[in-house]
């Protein structure tokens, strides 16, 4: 017994005729009756029974008929699945971005993605921003997020999907505290918290007090917006946080403001080099950029309610 016997069997029945079966299988004739013959001499039954012209099942042929039909649903299970592979690709994502990345637009993205494709298998992860590109190149990860340009010495595919300006934080009853903005010259009066030394976001911001030619007082320094944000809490001082992690600060119950400055940081999504891409990885790019494309810069870094 084989596939395209159950096959036969199927469209016979469900058709009545030989000649109707064959035409839907594309078959001969000839091909379906020996299909049958053989279905019926193989497992010792008669199948149908001929009734004016008409070919019916027999109460053997009628029990068989449920069990090919739960095979042939099976099949046809498979075939959707194959669709959804062929058009989204394998049905897994693996997405990689900063910490305040991972605990803010991403996890909105990706409710929003498993919204519409409820099967699918995500996996997020969190690393430095420096490191991600390096993990989306070993293919590691299918798409990464980072702040900040991309090294050229990287072999992905990068692309700017927003570009905001830089956030100040401070503690409640600080002399900047409730601003909506803050200039330059004030924060380099100001002790602050900010990026360690070394990290690309640190080289950031600086580069935007040098190009003002002013210096900011980072009296303390730390690799998270997480700790950053904590010791501006405990009343370390003000600090600069980038614009993705508004969130992050408003959990601390700071206050935010955004700099007075053309500087902004962008964020840049990563992705493999490759000859084709699955569209669900662009699938899920678009509902991150849909999110920062909704908010403003005045609703990511507005103050504590």
């Amino acid at each position: 017994m084989n596939a395209r016997q159950l096959e036969a069997f199927r469209a016979v029945a469900r058709a009545g005729t030989v000649t109707s079966a064959a035409e839907s299988l594309n078959i001969s004739q000839p091909a379906v009756s020996r299909l049958l013959a053989h279905l019926e001499l193989q497992l010792s039954l008669q199948l149908f029974s001929r009734t004016q012209g008409r070919l019916r099942l027999t109460p053997e042929g009628e029990a068989l008929l449920r069990e090919v039909e739960r095979h042939f649903v099976g099949l046809n299970s498979i075939r959707q699945a194959a669709k959804r592979i062929a058009e989204h690709g394998p049905g897994s994502l693996r997405v990689l971005g900063f910490p305040s990345m991972s605990s803010g637009a991403l996890p909105l993205a990706i409710a929003e993605l498993l919204a519409q494709h409820p099967d699918t298998t995500i996996t997020l992860d969190t690393d430095t921003t420096d490191r991600i590109a390096a993990s989306v190149e070993s293919g590691t990860y299918d798409v990464g997020f980072t702040a900040g340009e991309v090294s050229q010495g990287h072999a992905v595919e990068a692309r700017v999907i927003a570009s905001l300006p830089w956030v100040c934080v401070f503690p409640q009853g600080h002399s900047l505290a409730h601003r909506s903005q803050v200039s330059l010259s004030e924060l380099a009066t100001t002790t602050l918290v900010g990026f360690s030394p070394g990290m690309s976001l640190r080289a950031s911001i600086d580069q935007v007090f040098s190009m003002r030619a002013l210096a900011p007082n980072f009296a303390l320094s730390a690799q998270t917006i997480e700790s950053i944000c904590a010791l501006v809490a405990c009343g370390c001082g003000g600090g600069i946080i980038h614009p993705y992690a508004g969130h992050v600060a408003r959990m601390h119950g700071l206050s935010t403001a955004t700099l007075d400055d053309p500087a902004t940081l962008e964020l840049t999504v990563v992705t493999p080099q490759a000859p084709a891409r699955a569209r669900f990885v662009d699938e899920f790019v678009g509902l991150v950029e849909g999110i920062y494309t909704r908010q403003t810069t005045r609703q990511i870094s507005r103050s504590t309610p």
